[in-house]
């Protein structure tokens, strides 16, 4: 498993784990998208991805998504992780998560917010931009063993 940041060049093979074309935005320094992906003998498979977006104090994490075949292998949390690095080095006092309003999103991720929860995240939410609920935790609260 590895993680890359995606490009022009990487993006397309990602286009599969974002049903809500937030690929299709331009490539800005706001927006970090990253990958994680199967290194296979012949070819490596993408298998899943997030989209980070910063904003001055936080990163808010728009899209988290792992391919339902390779779940539970750690794939994830190595992207959670990569958030969580990512807001360090770029001195983010906290890490959002949006929960979309979009129906499919139920049915893609029907534990998205469990799976936050858990891993610290706050239980309440609060409103986030469009009016979408996120829950926040704050790079002093996370766990040692999350970076």
């Amino acid at each position: 498993m590895k993680i890359v940041l995606l490009d022009q060049e990487n993006v397309k093979y990602f286009y599969g784990l974002d049903p809500f074309s937030y690929l299709d935005a331009p490539l800005s320094p706001e927006i970090i998208p990253l990958g994680a992906v199967s290194e296979g003998e012949e070819q490596d498979e993408p298998a899943g991805l997030i989209i980070l977006e910063s904003y001055p104090d936080k990163l808010l994490i728009r899209w988290l998504f792992v391919d339902p075949e390779k779940r539970s292998q750690g794939y994830g949390d190595a992207l959670l992780s990569a958030a969580f690095e990512a807001a360090e080095r770029l001195d983010k006092k906290a890490v959002a998560a949006m929960y979309g309003k979009e129906p499919e999103r139920k049915d893609l991720c029907p534990k998205e917010r469990e799976y936050f929860q858990y891993h610290g995240f706050d239980s309440e939410t609060v409103p986030g931009d469009y009016g979408e609920p996120m829950s926040v935790i704050y790079m002093d609260d996370v766990d040692a063993h999350i970076i």
